[in-house]
């Protein structure tokens, strides 16, 4: 099927083939493969917890935190897709600056070094970045974020296009057929240029409503959207008319469930009951009801 092939290319795949027998030889797994079986084997177990204290909204959790979808139903999908908050299923941007922004600030309050500042950060990016399956939004907003910090160690200024620039081309360096084929690479980047061509347009008309951020989510959300449409088109045959007011009900509340998804995987190991997981149980219901 052409979706098929176009997804297959988009990884970098060119040829598949099917066997009757398999037969183990040897496997010598040296750090680097101690390290990511580690970091997936802990990938599997939280997604094994939500599923288990998240009988309904364990696939959505899934999704938004490891950025696992293979339970996640083709109908959701599509609903989603729909209602313009698809990019709420992708692990993006959002997730790795928390990440950053934890890690850079408890790195600095305990006043480590400033020399060892940037590598510990750089591990602990590039560890969410397959922890959450290394997806092409991950791996943009991963590299987005290395060439950002890298420049704060560095003492360089770095502002407009460029790290979106650099990420881009050191993506298609290591898989030039990312650019054609991957459509999440192509909705990402398209997003993020479009956020930071015509957001701060609207900031203006938010003055004086900062403490709830109306403006910055109109501006992000309409600006992404004048730049992906032509491209859901292209794909999809659609472009969603009610983006604007799905994204402004659902997204405030995608920080406090991402919060307290896991941290309720921590309290279950304690309390061992899955009542932990019912106010998101609830809201979700709610919100998306």
């Amino acid at each position: 099927q052409p979706g098929i092939q176009r997804f297959l290319k988009g990884q970098n795949v060119h040829a598949y083939a099917f066997a009757q027998e398999e037969e183990y030889v040897r496997s010598d797994c040296f750090f680097l493969c101690h390290g990511y079986r580690g970091i997936y084997s802990a990938r599997q177990w939280m997604i094994d917890q939500l599923q288990i204290i998240y009988p309904q909204a364990g696939d959505f959790l899934q999704s938004i935190l490891l950025g696992y979808k293979a339970t996640l139903s083709e109908e959701v999908e599509r609903s989603f897709r729909q209602a313009g908050i698809s990019h709420i299923l992708a692990i993006s941007g959002y997730h790795v600056s928390l990440v950053v922004v934890v890690l850079y600030r408890w790195l600095r309050n305990m006043y480590w070094p400033r020399i060892w500042v940037f590598p510990l950060a750089s591990v602990g990016i590039i560890s969410f970045v397959i922890l959450t399956g290394a997806s092409a939004s991950t791996l943009r907003a991963g590299i987005f974020a290395l060439a950002i910090l890298g420049a704060e160690f560095s003492g360089r200024f770095v502002a407009g296009l460029r790290p979106l620039v650099v990420c881009a081309s050191g993506m298609l360096v290591f898989s030039p057929l990312f650019a054609l084929y991957n459509v999440s690479f192509q909705l990402s980047f398209l997003a993020v240029c479009g956020i930071m061509t015509f957001s701060h347009l609207f900031r203006r008309f938010s003055q004086g409503m900062s403490s709830i951020r109306i403006g910055d989510l109109i501006g992000e959300t309409v600006s992404a959207q004048i730049f992906v449409a032509p491209l859901l088109l292209f794909h999809f045959g659609q472009v969603s008319l009610i983006a604007l007011v799905s994204n402004l009900i659902i997204v405030p509340f995608i920080p406090f469930i991402m919060a307290y998804g896991v941290l309720s995987v921590g309290v279950y190991q304690i309390l061992t009951h899955r009542i932990v997981g019912l106010p998101v149980e609830y809201l979700l219901n709610a919100v998306f009801s």
